[in-house]
C-alpha cells in the first residue's frame, strides 16, 4: 500500500491534527511545519523563564525533539500547543534544577566537611500562577505581532523567537545593521503598544 500524499496547502493553514497524522503516516518532514507554527510561542515561553538566550535555545531544541519522539503518544485530548507547553515547562524545570545543582556544587570549596553549611538556592521553577500568566502573555504578544508590517514582524520574530543577534538578522535579510536596529526598536514599541491596547498594560518586557 502506497503512503498517502502529504497536504499540499500552506502549512500555516493546515490544522495541527492533519500535520500530526501526516507525520505518523510516514511523512516526518511535515513535523517541520508543526515546528515552524509553534516554535515562536514556545521559544518566548522558554526564554521568559530562563532569561538566557543560549540556554533557552538549547531547551527549545529539546522540546521539539522530545515532541517528535513521542508524537504517537499525543492523544488529542488537549490542544497540541498545550501539550507542547507541558513538555517545555517540564524541560525548563529540569534545566533550572540542573543549573542550581551545578551552582551549588561549584560553591563547595575544598576542605569543607559534611557538617559545613552548604549554600541554599531557591527553586526558581515556574509555579502554576507563572505558567498561566506566561501563556496569557504569549497569546497577547502573538496577537500584537499580527498587526505589524512584514519587515517589523520578521525582525522582531528573528530576534526574540529565533534568538538571533542584530548582526545575524542584518546578514540574513540583507539590510544594513543600523536599519535592523531601528526596525527592531520600532517593532518593540509597536508590540508593547499593542499589548497596552489589549487591556491591563504590558507585563511583558523586551
Amino acid at each position: 500500500m502506497s503512503r498517502p500524499e502529504p497536504p499540499s496547502v500552506a502549512p500555516a493553514e493546515i490544522p495541527d491534527h492533519e500535520l500530526i497524522q501526516a507525520v505518523l503516516q510516514g511523512h516526518p518532514e511535515r513535523f517541520d511545519d508543526l515546528m515552524r507554527k509553534h516554535r515562536p510561542v514556545i521559544a518566548l515561553l522558554v526564554l521568559r523563564q530562563l532569561r538566557q538566550r543560549e540556554d533557552a535555545e538549547d531547551v527549545v531544541q529539546k522540546v521539539f525533539l522530545k515532541a517528535f519522539q513521542h508524537l504517537a503518544d499525543f492523544r488529542g485530548e488537549s490542544r497540541f500547543s498545550t501539550w507542547l507547553y507541558t513538555i517545555a515547562l517540564n524541560l525548563v524545570r529540569n534545566h533550572v534544577r540542573a543549573r542550581l545543582i551545578r551552582r551549588t556544587e561549584s560553591m563547595d570549596a575544598p576542605g569543607k566537611t559534611e557538617d559545613s553549611p552548604r549554600p541554599q538556592w531557591p527553586d526558581k521553577s515556574p509555579g502554576p500562577d507563572a505558567i498561566v500568566r506566561g501563556r496569557f502573555e504569549l497569546d497577547r504578544v502573538k496577537k500584537s505581532l499580527e498587526g505589524l508590517a512584514d519587515p517589523y514582524r520578521e525582525i522582531f520574530t528573528q530576534h526574540y523567537f529565533l534568538f538571533r543577534t542584530v548582526k545575524e538578522i542584518a546578514a540574513s535579510t540583507g539590510r544594513p545593521l543600523g536599519t535592523v536596529k531601528v526596525y527592531l526598536h520600532r517593532a518593540r514599541k509597536m508590540v508593547l503598544h499593542g499589548l497596552e491596547a489589549t487591556g491591563g498594560g504590558p507585563r511583558v518586557t523586551f
